[in-house]
């Protein structure tokens, strides 16, 4: 299982099974929130994937999983960093944001693998995967940025309006900020399959090598996901007027 890339907060390996190239994007900085060293690193994964890919054959069959380590699959944005630069959202469009819009059209099959909590931020990055794997036993889903309190960036929000077919989740999710467990989230299908703790990276991977495509298809699932995903994909690409960090930082005096 070859290395590709490795850094501080992320890591892109390469495990050849049943002759398809399964790459897994792993965070590793602890509550693996999103930072800008993050945010750089995990584009650099995705760039190193996109050269690796070249390498294959044409027939060799790919697939991406993205996972974290330890109990948290992410616990989102460390808002210090961004409340603390002195261009926030800017800082957040070009790192967080078009890492979710990469991650949202990658053409191939997506996994997410999540150990943990999957909180705000973080339940986005999994949200964008096409699939979603989740430990039965430990780990909530929550978008709670109106606890903090904060307004949910429209790029965020759409891709749960998106991707959480139940507009009474969706309301619960976005007004009131509460947790959901894997089960709750499984039976409203957002997850797609529970599994034990030590058992959610390995059916992330059968989940993968099931639907992997095969590189020569690749242009063509890149088109099928950009039609699919056009509004998310949109506004996570385009800058909005209101600088939501700016202004929860103002409305509480931070």
């Amino acid at each position: 299982m070859p290395v590709l890339f490795e850094g501080e907060n992320a890591k892109l390996v390469r495990d050849e099974e049943s002759q398809i190239a399964l790459y897994t994007i792993q965070m590793q900085n602890g509550e693996n929130r999103f930072t800008a060293p993050m945010n750089k690193e995990l584009h650099q994964c995705l760039d190193v994937l996109a050269s690796d890919i070249k390498s294959q054959p044409p027939s060799s069959k790919v697939a991406l999983i993205l996972t974290g380590i330890g109990k948290y699959f992410s616990l989102g944005l460390d808002l210090a960093t961004y409340y603390s630069a002195s261009t926030p959202q800017h800082l957040f469009h070009t790192t967080y944001q078009r890492f979710l819009s990469r991650l949202l059209v990658l053409p191939m099959v997506t996994v997410a693998a999540i150990n943990g909590h999957s909180i705000a931020g973080g339940m986005i990055a999994a949200l964008c995967c096409d699939y979603r794997v989740m430990n039965v036993k430990r780990g909530f889903m929550a978008m709670n940025e109106i606890q903090l309190p904060s307004s949910v960036p429209t790029g965020m929000l759409v891709v749960v309006q998106h991707k959480v077919a139940d507009p009474a989740l969706q309301r619960d999710l976005l007004l009131l900020g509460g947790k959901h467990t894997s089960q709750q989230m499984h039976k409203a299908g957002v997850i797609d399959i529970l599994a034990d703790e030590d058992q959610v990276l390995s059916e992330a991977k059968q989940l993968a090598i099931k639907h992997a495509h095969s590189i020569r298809k690749m242009p063509f699932v890149g088109i099928i996901k950009k039609t699919m995903h056009r509004e998310p994909y949109k506004h996570l690409t385009e800058p909005e007027e209101l600088d939501h960090f700016e202004f929860a930082k103002s409305v509480n005096k931070l």
